[in-house]
């Protein structure tokens, strides 16, 4: 659960709200609660089993629904294996037909086909498509990211106005190393964790689980203690508040074999902004999430305290401001990501020579299964090629998910900093 403290400050002609989110265990799906049917949360209780054998049983109370399914997210087969049907007290429930693999899983609800969050399990996640409840199966696989009897840090929920984005009201979220919140005058490594399409800025401390891999690192001395900023990847605006509009996209250009500039992957809206030095994500981490944090946490700068490290859509991100501003960055971390903007990396000679010297490496990281593997194979040659040190993962059986990324996490976070 999340045990939150409200807070607002004004710092940077910025209004910045915080709400910290104190580390605890997560409760166990159904632990302490009735049977199904027998009552509880407004009625039938609707609670999430995990079998001895690692088999899962889905209930949700629908007495007037005629339909009901389970979408595992990223698990089709999953999916399809479960089949509902209905009790006298209207609730339907289902079970897989085999035991799940070990990992951290996302699911909803399709009832009557419209998408319904199981809100009798306390363990969430918030996308870009809403929000999605989650149970783990665990083993020695996810051993790395589960709740352990260690320090833990804290997340803090920051809101901001952005002032390169016309003041919208936009958040992120960022975790401090246990021990920060005592004061001090102690200061940290700041790494900026970027989400992939498909997240927003709650993803990797929900089911990217970074907090709790980063604080049993930290735990075994893996890891050097420090502050992780996951902001908001995409630019969409709250109701009643406009988004500036993208700026056109530049012109593609990319090594043979490997995906160019996409519209859209620098943040703005579908269809708009490329990945170039002036989209509108750029502006607002650059322009407001980086003086933000600077101003308010107590970060040491320069590009030997700064990483930037992002999935997917974020590694997009990540390539276009690492190589357009390598005077602020010391690490850089891609994962599954085969995009290539040779714009971004031979358009400046200058900009080239100052990356080779401030990054101390370039991390790759991806699944063997993952779509884009193939392309991603050229990418850490086309990197040798050009003079980089680079540092590589790859995750056997991996897809393009959150199994994969969380591993990645793990991987690279002990080379950062040294």
């Amino acid at each position: 659960m999340k045990l939150k403290l409200i807070a607002t400050v004004a710092t940077c002609g910025l209004l910045v709200g915080t709400s910290l989110a104190v580390a605890q265990a997560p409760s166990s799906a159904g632990a302490g609660l009735p049977p199904p049917g027998a009552g509880g949360f407004g009625g039938a209780n609707t609670r999430l089993q995990i079998l001895p054998d690692n088999r899962v049983t889905f209930s949700i109370s629908a007495p007037q629904a005629t339909a009901v399914s389970v979408s595992v997210q990223d698990e089709p087969e999953i999916s399809r294996s479960v089949t509902f049907t209905k009790n006298d007290a209207g609730v339907w429930t289902g079970t897989t037909t085999a035991p799940l693999p070990v990992r951290l899983y996302r699911y909803n609800y399709r009832v009557d086909g419209a998408v319904v969050a199981d809100q009798a399990n306390v363990d969430y996640s918030l996308s870009n498509s809403g929000l999605q409840a989650m149970f783990e199966i665990k083993g020695a696989d996810t051993a790395f990211m589960s709740f352990k009897n260690v320090p833990h840090g804290d997340v803090h929920e920051v809101f901001y106005r952005s002032a390169p984005l016309g003041g919208i009201l936009r958040q992120l979220h960022v975790y401090t190393p246990p021990g920060y919140e005592k004061g001090g005058a102690t200061k940290y490594p700041v790494l900026y964790l970027l989400h992939g399409a498909g997240g927003d800025d709650d993803s990797w401390s929900t089911i990217g689980r970074a907090n709790w891999i980063l604080d049993n690192l930290i735990a075994e001395g893996k890891v050097k203690p420090m502050i992780v900023v996951m902001p908001a990847g995409h630019i969409v605006a709250s109701p009643g508040e406009n988004a500036p509009p993208a700026p056109p996209p530049p012109p593609t250009v990319s090594t043979p074999g490997l995906p160019g500039n996409i519209p859209g992957m620098g943040g703005g809206p579908p269809g708009g902004a490329a990945l170039n030095d002036v989209d509108l994500y750029s502006k607002d981490l650059r322009g407001a999430v980086m003086p933000l944090v600077k101003a308010n946490y107590r970060v040491l700068e320069g590009p030997a305290n700064t990483a930037i490290v992002g999935l997917s859509m974020g590694a997009g991100q990540t390539f276009n401001n690492a190589f357009y501003h390598p005077e602020d960055f010391g690490y850089v971390g891609l994962l599954s990501n085969a995009i290539n903007n040779r714009v971004a990396i031979e358009a400046d000679a200058a900009k080239l020579a100052t990356a080779k010297k401030n990054f101390r490496f370039v991390y790759l990281g991806i699944g063997d299964k993952d779509g884009s593997y193939p392309a991603f194979q050229s990418l850490r040659a086309y990197f040798d090629s050009k003079g980089f040190t680079t540092a590589q993962q790859v995750v056997p059986d991996g897809r393009h998910s959150w199994d994969v990324w969380q591993k990645n996490l793990a991987d690279v976070a002990p080379k950062l900093f040294r």
